[in-house]
């Protein structure tokens, strides 16, 4: 890391529990946005998942009586579909970063991460959602939209959602 980007540890602002950052001592990027999320490292048994939605669906339309007496099950389908969404867009981001030729290594996520530092820095409570920039690689650009939270006054980094840029010149 450089001398501007350190690592620390926070109380992230929806969870409450501890959670390591990269940060200048103003913005706030979780790692693990980087390090697992944007690397296709989404911690999910997809198989498990699409059985267990598959399974619920059936009991849905061949159980209905069943299946609505208990609301649980609905509120379990639609946990099950926001892990599916999160492992598809994690593979997803994957892809992208290795397309522009930054691949999972500690120098690139470094690199991702002061970006977004970088992207911090111009983050006020009126542009925060959305923010477009551009990440560089060796082998072409993304576009990337960021939404940010303000804590305690300072940008914490939400989401982040990876566009490729057609027609790309070298």
């Amino acid at each position: 890391m450089t001398e501007r980007v350190k690592r620390d540890e926070i109380v992230a602002p929806v969870s409450g529990k501890a959670i390591k950052v990269y940060t200048d001592g103003n913005t706030r990027v979780p790692i693990d946005k980087i390090e697992k999320y944007m690397r296709g490292k989404v911690n999910v048994n997809i198989e498990e998942v699409n059985k267990k939605i598959r399974e619920l669906n059936q009991k849905k339309q061949t159980q209905r009586k069943l299946f609505d007496a208990d609301p649980q099950n609905a509120k379990e389908i639609e946990k099950l579909k926001q892990l599916k969404h999160n492992y598809e867009r994690s593979q997803d981001m994957k892809k992208k970063l290795e397309t522009i030729g930054l691949n999972d290594t500690v120098e690139n996520n470094e690199k991702i991460a002061e970006h977004f530092i970088e992207v911090g820095k111009k983050v006020t409570p009126e542009n925060r959602l959305d923010f477009p920039s551009v990440i560089e690689g060796p082998n072409g650009k993304l576009k990337v939209l960021t939404t940010w939270t303000m804590v305690e006054g300072k940008p914490y980094l939400a989401t982040i959602k990876l566009i490729p840029i057609k027609n790309q010149e070298g």
